[in-house]
């Protein structure tokens, strides 16, 4: 968990600790222990406070990380061939 950018973006969202806590459903106690290292929230929470925040879960709660993967060209075109739309996935070509 990286504490000090916990902190720090709370800090610069000029939140207290008990504001943040009530907006993301917790205690000000909690949020003390998450900002102290003492606790790692569940995804839910951890979820939340990222979005309260404006920030990616992964930068604040590093245990979070997504798994998720970019389709490799063959399994866009099997997509395609299916009628799936890809336009999401087009790139610019250089």
């Amino acid at each position: 968990m990286q504490i000090e950018i916990l902190r720090e973006r709370r800090m610069e969202k000029c939140l207290t600790q008990k504001q943040l806590a009530e907006r993301v459903g917790t205690s000000e106690v909690y949020i003390s222990m998450l900002e102290n290292g003492r606790r790692t929230p569940p995804f839910i929470i951890a979820d939340r406070i990222a979005k309260e925040l404006e920030m990616p879960v992964e930068m604040l709660f590093t245990c979070y990380v997504r798994l998720s993967r970019l389709p490799r060209f063959n399994e866009l075109m099997y997509l395609y061939n299916l009628g799936y739309d890809i336009s999401p996935y087009e790139t610019e070509e250089v």
